[in-house]
């Protein structure tokens, strides 16, 4: 998953299909953002689950953080700034 491609507030894709044990690579390629798990009923809210903290790339030098999917469904945001209420959400198993 693409975290901030081509300086853009988004994950791309915006979602993804796994398995429970699948490991989902949050590729941070520009900007400083967050990968934090929040809710779909608070999709820009910290739910005290998975978060990157923030992680500041330069053009050139990506980073990467996985996660490994231990539930059905599992919402993320950025939370840098107003990120999320721009529309930086991620889900896992949408539904």
């Amino acid at each position: 998953v693409q975290v901030g491609p081509r300086g853009a507030l988004v994950f791309e894709p915006p979602e993804v299909s796994a398995s429970m044990g699948d490991v989902i690579r949050f590729n941070f390629v520009s900007g400083n953002h967050t990968a934090t798990q929040s809710s779909l009923e608070q999709p820009c809210v910290a739910n005290g689950g998975f978060d990157t903290g923030f992680i500041s790339v330069g053009d050139g030098m990506p980073r990467h953080v996985d996660y490994i999917v231990d539930t059905d469904q599992a919402w993320f945001h950025c939370r840098q700034a107003d990120h999320c209420a721009r529309g930086m959400v991620f889900a896992v198993n949408p539904g």
